[in-house]
């Protein structure tokens, strides 16, 4: 997962992977979030984007799994 926010003149990028989530287990304040800092460009760049990555493809949808079960 990336999520970069720019605010005030700045660009703050946090990458987590998906493996050091998994070995979190459940506990994410032992999750490391390294966090890049840089100038926005341009300077009055504002917004967030978050980008999630490597999710399972076949994870069924709220529509299956209510179908299922009944």
């Amino acid at each position: 997962m990336e999520l970069v926010t720019h605010a005030a003149g700045k660009c703050t990028r946090i990458l987590i992977s998906k493996s050091i989530l998994m070995e979190a287990l459940g506990d994410l304040e032992n999750v490391p979030l390294p966090l890049d800092v840089t100038d926005s460009e341009p300077f009055d760049t504002k917004g967030t984007t978050i980008t999630l990555r490597h999710l399972i493809q076949n994870y069924p949808t709220s529509s299956q799994t209510s179908s299922e079960r009944f």
